[in-house]
């Protein structure tokens, strides 16, 4: 999964009339209420979908293949801002191998809850019961990655019959959807066994091709080291929810041929002050699956030069403000940078000690609680290291 420069969304230019910078109707005609037990609730409500022991479908490379993996149990995050995320212990049977993954960030199926056609090579017959014929059919699969591999399908599910399970020949396997919409490449028994018999003449051929497509794996994730050499100041979405964190590439890690395989690209970086939802300096992250943006020093206004901009240039600069993000938790602090060109990808320093940009179109709720016009100085003073009560200014 590559990862694109995605910094152009939030420094384009801003045409919208002064209108249109108006608050939706939640934040302008209602106070934001504290729920101390809204994301535990969310979390329980999650566990309480997934029970431990639960069979599923995860699409753990974010390729649309999905590997069965048993529930073992959940860990609790002791991060404030990790609330929004779902540790769970998934053990996973295609390679017999434990890890831990974050439930809210991957795409999941219960399987448990689906009814599944299976095929039964005891039998001279398909099943009656397999109406699409997928059962026991050999056929060749294109990855993401170029690789065509070569496998059985051995179950679908009966309510999605292009959502199949396939044995590879390499003794992978898993699900994946055979829509043909899908960008992959599926043939017939027959086509496999031309392949087959045509496979002596064309091993140099198919050697050369491997090759090539390695090549250009490493290719594009080496694209990622060139756009952010060691020293790129960057800011990273490091929880998935478009809240992005300032840090500093420091170098990247040699890639085993797992790596390569699996189109990861894994960096050192060294967080800025004030990113308090690590207990590190710094943490190893893979930049070709976290969201990264480069923010140009020159595109930025900051509370220092507040005296010197006009009042239509300041936009949210030194306003404190309240928002409620994404999944439901609730913060105060104060816009100390935005860009110049987009006043609403703002940098807010909040109560909690925690750092980082965001856009307030993107957020649940918003609102200013100050006069937009204090001075740094008068900010500074105010901040705590505990979240307050929010409220509302009915004069901006």
């Amino acid at each position: 999964m590559s990862v694109t420069e995605e910094e152009e969304d939030y420094i384009q230019d801003d045409d919208e009339e002064e209108d249109d910078v108006a608050f939706s109707s939640k934040s302008t005609k209602k106070k934001i209420k504290k729920e101390s037990s809204s994301s535990s609730n969310a979390t329980s409500q999650q566990k309480k979908k997934f029970p431990v022991g639960t069979l599923l479908a995860v699409n753990l490379f974010g390729d649309d293949n999905y590997f069965e993996a048993r529930l073992k149990g959940y860990n609790r995050s002791a991060n404030s801002k990790d609330k929004n995320v779902l540790w769970a212990n998934l053990h996973y049977l295609h390679d017999d191998k434990p890890l831990q993954n974050d439930l809210n960030l991957l795409k999941v199926i219960d399987l448990s809850k689906e009814t599944i056609v299976e095929y039964n090579d005891d039998k001279k017959k398909v099943d009656d019961d397999d109406e699409t014929g997928f059962l026991g059919r050999r056929i060749i699969v294109q990855w993401p990655d170029g690789k065509r591999y070569t496998g059985m399908i051995i179950k679908y599910m009966e309510d999605k019959k292009n959502f199949a399970f396939i044995k590879y020949d390499d003794g992978e396997e898993c699900w994946y959807n055979l829509s043909p919409t899908k960008e992959k490449v599926a043939r017939n028994e027959e086509a496999v066994s031309n392949s087959s018999s045509s496979s002596s003449s064309s091993n140099k051929n198919s050697s050369s091709s491997t090759k090539k497509v390695k090549q250009e794996i490493v290719a594009d994730t080496d694209t990622i080291e060139r756009k952010y050499p060691p020293g790129t100041h960057i800011s990273v979405a490091l929880h998935h929810d478009e809240h992005f964190y300032d840090c500093v590439v420091k170098k990247y890690l040699k890639r085993t041929k797992a790596q390569v395989e699996k189109n990861t690209k894994w960096g050192y970086v060294e967080w800025s002050e004030g990113k308090t939802s690590s207990k590190k300096n710094g943490d190893w992250i893979d930049l070709n699956f976290i969201k990264a943006i480069k923010i140009k020093p020159e595109r930025i206004i900051t509370l220092n030069e507040i005296d010197d901009l006009e009042e239509d240039a300041i936009g949210f600069l030194g306003n404190r403000m309240e928002l409620k993000w994404n999944d439901g938790n609730e913060y105060v602090g104060i816009v100390t940078k935005a860009m110049k060109n987009n006043k609403y990808f703002v940098f807010l320093e909040y109560d909690d000690g925690d750092k980082c940009w965001c856009d307030l179109r993107q957020e649940s709720e918003w609102s200013i609680v100050d006069d937009p016009k204090r001075k740094a100085s008068a900010i500074k003073v105010e901040t705590s290291n505990k979240k307050v009560k929010a409220t509302y200014d009915s004069d901006e």
